[in-house]
C-alpha cells in the first residue's frame, strides 16, 4: 500500500518537472530570439555610410545620424563671434571658425554643417544677439555680433 502512494507522489513529481522542463524551453527559446535580435541590431549599426550613400537621390540623401557638433552650437557661435566683434562673417567662414572652435579642425563642412549654423544665427537673430546683413546687389549674406552698450 505505501509502494502505491509512493509511486503516485513520483508520478506528480515527475508531471511537475516536465510542465517546469516545457516552461524553461520556452523561455529559452524566447532568450534566444531576443539574443539573435539584439546581434541583428549591432549588425545594423555597424554598416558603413558609404553603403547607404548609395541609395541617395536627387531630391532625399540617406544619412547615419550623427550629431554634426560635439559642443552647443548656439554657444559656439557666440564664443567665436565675441572674439572678433568687428568682423562681419559669412556662414561658410563661421562653420568653419566653430569646428574649429569645437575641436574638428580637419572635418570638412558639408550642407548639414552649413544649414545647422544658418539656423542657429536666425535664432541668435531673434534673440537680438546677432545682426543679419544683406547686401542684395551681390547677393552676399553676413553676420555680425551686437555689442550691448550698458
Amino acid at each position: 500500500m505505501a509502494d502505491e502512494i509512493y509511486k503516485s507522489q513520483i508520478k506528480q513529481k515527475i508531471a511537475q518537472f516536465e510542465r517546469e522542463k516545457e516552461q524553461v524551453l520556452a523561455h529559452l527559446e524566447l532568450v534566444e530570439r531576443r539574443i539573435k535580435w539584439l546581434k541583428q541590431a549591432l549588425d545594423v549599426m555597424d554598416v558603413d555610410s558609404k553603403d547607404i550613400q548609395q541609395f541617395d537621390t536627387e531630391h532625399f540623401q540617406y544619412r547615419v545620424y550623427r550629431k554634426q557638433f560635439n559642443g552647443k552650437i548656439t554657444q559656439l557661435i557666440q564664443r567665436v563671434m565675441k572674439a572678433e566683434p568687428e568682423r562681419y562673417w559669412r556662414v561658410l567662414e563661421l562653420t568653419e571658425a566653430v569646428l574649429i572652435a569645437d575641436k574638428q579642425p580637419n572635418t570638412a563642412i558639408s550642407e548639414y554643417h552649413t544649414k545647422n549654423i544658418a539656423t542657429a544665427l536666425i535664432r541668435l537673430v531673434k534673440k537680438g544677439l546677432v545682426e543679419k546683413v544683406v547686401v542684395k546687389k551681390h547677393k552676399i549674406i553676413q553676420w555680425k555680433w551686437i555689442e550691448k552698450v550698458r
